[in-house]
């Protein structure tokens, strides 16, 4: 490179000092989540994933890769219910007349 393509040493730094100098720009984050808050997000999206069911090769211990002993205690420690991740089973015969 000849010394013509270069900026002078002065203005270089300066450009450098500047940036380094220069407000960072403000996010807007999240406050940090809890190990409970985590583990509960997650539980909740392997019993969605899974449509309910704890154990079994299909249930949401394998996906999470625990015993579903363990599984069964967490959810009992952050009071989810399982429940709601089931399908809804639809009644067919409420709405018929037989007769």
């Amino acid at each position: 490179m000849r010394d013509a393509d270069r900026e002078p040493p002065s203005q270089s730094r300066g450009v450098a000092v500047a940036r380094a100098t220069a407000p960072v720009a403000l996010r807007a984050t999240a406050p940090p989540r809890t190990l409970a808050t985590q583990q509960k997000d997650s539980i909740e999206a392997a019993l969605t994933e899974s449509k309910g069911r704890v154990s079994g090769p299909f249930g949401a211990a394998s996906l999470l890769g625990i015993p579903s002993s363990t599984l069964e205690s967490k959810i009992k420690m952050l009071k989810i219910d399982k429940r709601r991740f089931k399908p809804q089973v639809l009644d067919w015969t409420a709405n018929v007349v037989f007769g």
